[in-house]
């Protein structure tokens, strides 16, 4: 089994049951309250560990109580690697407002704090133990500069690289073009191409383009209870959903990276990687919150659901 690290966001989530996601200007009494473990790199670190790969986790947490909770929280329930993670002295644990309707939606406000305090020693840091991994993992959770930086160096070491462009903003063609597996979804391509999709059969060619345009290695682009898209410069294919009745998506793309990654390290094919991303993500969009979602290797194996 290859070696994982993921370098990115831990948050806590604030979460909020309503009927309705609120119109703008609008008060409304939310049905229930819960807080949970979040940020997109800890949710994708800890389907990692859940799942039973080789993880370790790098990121900035505040040097207070959430902070330690979460530190404990990856390290005892899901065996993730957290010893390197740094405690800011100066900003606190980032954490996340989001809100969940009837119908599994969402809308999610994030306050960073502590995920942007990324110094030159800690980059130094990560660079190091970069260098003991196989495959890198990184979002957009932390500031855009380290991401490029570290990409740029797993790339000189020969890594595996896996970008999940969220929150989605432009990226160099460059950075692209060193990306072993690109994985938006629909809404965060259309921003990297800057075209709204207005067909599946113009999704499909304008995807095509996008990737031989830039000369990306394999863009994986997820579609919620659509499936999702494996695209090369070689063969599109597309990827079918297991069926179930969502009641929260929060960490749906999370887990299905987290997943993907997992199957990638066994020495999976893509197809068989990505059907295990699809039934992962499947389970976890079937209950509330974000970590507290993500299933154990054994829970995957025990549950029947079907295409």
């Amino acid at each position: 089994m290859r070696k994982i690290v993921v370098i990115g966001s831990l948050n806590i989530d604030l979460v909020f049951k309503v009927a309705k996601l609120p119109k703008p200007g609008a008060t409304i009494f939310s049905e229930s309250f819960e807080y949970h473990f979040g940020g997109k790199g800890a949710n994708q670190a800890y389907t990692i560990g859940k799942l039973e790969g080789d993880v370790e986790l790098l990121g900035v947490v505040g040097n207070d109580e959430y902070g330690m909770k979460i530190l404990q929280h990856l390290k005892q329930t899901a065996k993730v690697k957290v010893d390197e993670i740094k405690v800011s002295s100066t900003l606190p644990t980032g954490m996340a407002n989001i809100v969940v309707d009837d119908n599994g939606n969402n809308q999610i406000i994030v306050h960073s704090g502590a995920n942007f305090d990324f110094d030159e020693a800690y980059i130094a840091k990560v660079k190091a133990i970069i260098d003991t991994k196989d495959i890198v993992i990184l979002q957009l959770e932390i500031p855009i500069n380290v991401v490029e930086e570290l990409i740029n160096y797993a790339y000189e070491q020969k890594k595996v690289i896996i970008l999940n462009p969220a929150p989605i903003c432009q990226l160099k063609d460059e950075i692209l073009g060193k990306i072993d597996y690109l994985i938006p979804n629909e809404t965060e391509l259309e921003v990297l191409m800057q075209q709204k999709f207005i067909s599946p059969a113009q999704f499909l060619a304008a995807a095509q383009e996008f990737v031989n345009q830039k000369a990306l290695k394999t863009l994986i682009v997820t579609l919620g209870n659509y499936g999702s898209y494996l695209i090369t410069n070689k063969t599109s294919k597309f990827i079918n959903v297991y069926k179930v009745n969502a009641i929260d998506t929060t960490s749906a793309g999370d887990s299905y990276l987290g997943a993907f990654a997992v199957k990638l390290s066994q020495g999976c094919d893509l197809e068989q990687a990505l059907d295990y991303a699809a039934k992962v993500s499947a389970i976890v969009v079937t209950k509330n919150g974000a970590q507290s979602s993500i299933p154990s290797q054994q829970e995957v194996e025990n549950t029947k659901i079907f295409k």
